[in-house]
């Protein structure tokens, strides 16, 4: 949105969702999260606002939950979290069970199943 003249545009024009913009420390450039590429796996790309031009960056294992720059802007923090283990943060989490402690009887019952996806990274 321009201020002086209140005149606002669309940046992106995705396929699907583009979310949490974050310009670059010196304006240049806009980083932010798009499953553009396949539906609901959120990466990183970077926008040129004066061209439009939009570019992938490099994919990660996972989708990106969140991203910060550095203070000079030439680094990325990134939270990834693996396909299919929920959301945090503001976005939600997902609902663990809890047994009462000393139940050996519920003990002996639990199924816990391939729980691989269920982890978290940070990316530099």
């Amino acid at each position: 949105m321009d201020l002086a003249s209140g005149h606002s545009g669309v940046l992106t024009f995705g396929p699907q969702t583009d979310r949490l913009p974050k310009w670059s420390p010196d304006g240049r450039q806009i980083a932010f999260l798009s499953d553009r590429h396949a539906a609901g796996d959120f990466q990183l790309h970077f926008l040129d606002p004066a061209s439009g031009a939009a570019l992938a960056g490099a994919r990660v294992s996972g989708w990106v939950e969140y991203f910060h720059w550095s203070p000079d802007g030439a680094r990325l923090l990134l939270g990834v979290a693996g396909h299919g283990g929920g959301c945090g943060g503001r976005a939600g989490s997902d609902h663990e069970s809890t047994i009462p402690a000393g139940d050996a009887a519920l003990d002996a019952q639990i199924e816990t199943g391939n729980e691989d996806f269920r982890w978290r990274d940070l990316c530099l």
